[in-house]
């Protein structure tokens, strides 16, 4: 009898053991996926001397309870990674949550997605976006640009119909650029000109020979994420709330820096006060 009933117990124990690891493999759900480097949302790559590789993507997730993981190796194979409507990108290497991306060509907007396979609720995806750049295709100046800054302690802006240059934004700032684009102007270029214009009483624009950069400096503007996004523009940061931009009424859904300018673009900057 004793023989009998350690038999079942062992059993039993093993059932267990079995179950629990069985569960402890199952596929979450996730409500985010993103890579873990904030850098890796955005690339700008210059591709005039030939292709060129993005560091490793590496995506983790966020779950229900808002908490960060890894994916498991089974989580993992349930990411789909697709680069639609372009020939000047490609997955080099793509292993689950891990890829390498090629900007192969001129393609001012590429758009590579992860789509993530939700064992019971909706699908996500994270979008990737990149930029290749040829120095053969160059713009100094974008003309018929409408910009507003609607800041909270900083004075509103509204520049109709203006041109803006192509200028050197970590110069300016002294940020970290390398997402900025260096051969067209872009959304950030649109915001620190306008910025300059509207608030340096000098009176002075772009070309003239007296044109200096006094309001806007590395002491008052700051980008965040390689030059991506406006972070602080005086009092106006991050620590009191946020800014944030859309183009012709619509938010693009990337990075400012990587966004190209073209005639007739009307640019609003908003500064969300806590």
């Amino acid at each position: 009898m004793k023989k009998k009933l350690l038999t079942v117990l062992f059993t039993a124990a093993l059932f267990c053991l079995s179950a629990t690891a069985a569960l402890a493999d199952d596929p979450r759900d996730f409500i985010y996926i993103y890579p873990d480097e904030s850098a890796n949302y955005n690339f700008v790559f210059d591709v005039s001397d030939g292709s060129v590789d993005t560091p490793e993507i590496h995506l983790i997730g966020m779950l229900s309870d808002y908490t960060e993981d890894e994916l498991t190796a089974e989580e993992a194979a349930r990411l789909t990674w697709s680069v639609p409507g372009t020939d000047a990108a490609t997955l080099s290497a793509a292993s689950g949550n891990d890829v390498v991306i090629t900007v192969t060509g001129r393609d001012e907007d590429i758009t590579v997605t992860a789509t993530y396979d939700n064992p019971t609720t909706a699908d996500i995806s994270v979008p990737i976006f990149l930029v290749g750049e040829d120095e053969d295709d160059t713009a100094s100046t974008v003309s018929s640009i409408n910009v507003t800054v609607d800041g909270y302690t900083v004075p509103d802006v509204n520049l109709p119909n203006y041109t803006i240059p192509l200028f050197d934004v970590g110069t300016v700032t002294g940020d970290n650029d390398n997402d900025v684009l260096n051969y067209n102007p872009s959304v950030i270029h649109a915001a620190l000109y306008a910025l300059e214009v509207a608030n340096d009483n000098d009176a002075y624009v772009w070309g003239d020979p007296n044109w200096d950069w006094d309001y806007v400096t590395p002491a008052n503007v700051t980008l965040i994420s390689e030059g991506a996004y406006l972070s602080a523009v005086y009092s106006d940061n991050s620590t009191n709330g946020y800014w944030m931009f859309t183009v012709n009424s619509a938010d693009p859904g990337h990075a400012a820096s990587a966004h190209q300018l073209h005639a007739n673009d009307s640019i609003a900057w908003t500064y969300y006060h806590y």
